[in-house]
């Protein structure tokens, strides 16, 4: 089975946001997992979110694969990943 990466700019590698949604985040080379860039959310009392709609049509099967960091010592906020 090929695995074909369907989201757009997952890495960020481009250096902007585009095509996620996104709020209360911003691009950054620090805390970085792979390559030059990453999405770091501030949360805080403001939710905080990234988006990205990909369009899967039947038979096709998918793997959801995601890298989650917290950076200092602060206890993490709450999280939620959902795919529909």
């Amino acid at each position: 089975m090929t695995i074909e990466n369907k989201i757009s700019n997952g890495g960020f590698e481009i250096n902007t946001f585009s095509p996620w949604i996104y709020s209360n985040a911003t691009i950054t080379s620090e805390f970085c997992h792979s390559g030059s860039f990453t999405a770091q959310l501030f949360g805080g009392s403001v939710n905080s979110y990234l988006i990205h709609f990909v369009e899967v049509n039947p038979p096709e099967r998918f793997e959801f694969l995601v890298s989650l960091a917290k950076a200092g010592t602060n206890p993490s906020p709450p999280l939620s990943l959902s795919a529909a």
